[in-house]
């Protein structure tokens, strides 16, 4: 068992009619006198005894701050998902990845699906400057391709429970599958920015376009408040898709000052 921080305890399970036993940061054992809903517990580094309870008929490995109140509590737990979060963007450390590509891990393959998604915008966009493709129809391709790339392994399975076949879900026509599309967030958002993108003219397709798109796809939806680049932000200050979802996209963090008190107002309608 991993070695706890100076002032923390490990309660464990329950034995002995109840008696919690407890670890101490030295890493000793002890059991404690007490009810099985708690017992006093002398650390050493402590001048006086603490009370640690446990809710009745609780069970399992605890952890628990002596002396610490509901505030300190979740300071705590902020702190723990903060590293936990921090380790996940972080990734493994170089020397973890021989181990985990054993477990199956493939980091090479996310970079190859980029890559290849990334080959296909700079196809149609130079399709797009070549004249090959109709720019006036831009909105329609970028739909289209849309479903064809991000649904089509999915869609057939996901209309079965509703009696709709693949024959049927298309016979609805351009118009009905493209507010099919624009009515689902994530996908509303994503054909936004890929549209903008393509208008303009002078676009590099880069990777970061993409990871773009996905990260405003799976925020726009959820969030009151989303934070991103300028070049992203203005692409979709005025879209329909941002409105429908009632977020509030800014280039930058001092922004939201002044957007701030109608924000919390609108979500206390009683202040």
């Amino acid at each position: 068992m991993n070695a706890l921080p100076r002032g923390f305890v490990r309660v464990m399970p329950g034995v002995a009619g109840g008696t919690p036993v407890v670890r101490d940061f030295e890493g000793s054992w002890k059991r404690t006198p007490g009810k099985a809903a708690g017992g006093r517990i002398r650390t050493p580094g402590f001048k006086d005894e603490r009370v640690l309870r446990r809710a009745p008929g609780e069970s399992g490995d605890h952890v628990a701050w002596l002396g610490a109140g509901v505030e300190q509590i979740r300071e705590i737990e902020a702190y723990g998902r903060t590293i936990i979060e921090y380790g996940m963007v972080r990734g493994p450390r170089p020397e973890d990845i021989p181990q985990l590509r054993a477990y199956g891990y493939q980091p090479d393959a996310v970079a190859r699906i980029e890559e290849e998604r990334l080959e296909r915008e700079r196809q149609l966009a130079e399709m797009l400057a070549a004249g090959t493709t109709d720019r006036s129809r831009l909105s329609d391709i970028v739909h289209a391709r849309y479903l064809f790339w991000e649904l089509r392994d999915h869609l057939r399975e996901d209309l079965h429970p509703y009696g709709i076949t693949i024959d049927e879900f298309f016979a609805n026509g351009k118009d009905w599958l493209s507010a099919f599309l624009d009515d689902i967030p994530a996908a509303a958002i994503t054909i936004t920015l890929t549209e903008k993108s393509f208008r303009n003219q002078d676009k590099k397709w880069k990777g970061n376009d993409l990871r773009d798109a996905d990260a405003m796809s799976a925020a726009v939806p959820y969030c009151d408040v989303v934070l991103t680049d300028k070049y992203v932000a203005a692409q979709l200050a005025k879209s329909p898709a941002v409105r429908g979802q009632g977020a509030l996209v800014l280039p930058r963090l001092r922004d939201l000052a002044d957007q701030l008190p109608d924000l919390v107002t609108g979500h206390n309608p009683s202040t």
